[in-house]
């Protein structure tokens, strides 16, 4: 499965980071430097999150991001999140209903 691999691939990222003198620097720095601000947190998450990250999760969880339509009313400059929201949870929807592996699929 894809995601498995992909998985399998951001832990063993995760594991070299450790390795890297500058990645261990530059970790520390911005978890210093942001203390309260998510630019302290790595993008590529914890070895823990990464474990845990399921398709099931994904599909519960990202139409709530997109659902949210407050930071694009505000100050978004127009750009609505209305369309891509609307075709991305009928796809995470039709999947779910499928149980495919893939919301194209």
């Amino acid at each position: 499965m894809e995601l498995d691999k992909e998985r399998r691939i951001v832990i063993d990222d995760l594991r070299a980071q450790e390795d890297n003198l500058g990645q261990v620097t530059f970790r520390l720095f911005h978890s210093g430097m942001w203390r309260e601000h998510p630019y302290r947190l790595d993008p590529l998450g914890t070895a823990d999150s990464v474990a845990g990250f399921t398709r099931r999760k994904a599909a519960a969880t990202l139409p709530s991001l997109l659902c949210d339509q407050e930071p694009y009313s505000r100050g978004g400059g127009g750009r609505g999140a209305q369309p891509c929201d609307c075709q991305v949870s009928a796809l995470f929807a039709a999947a779910s209903e499928q149980g495919s592996s893939s919301p194209r699929s």
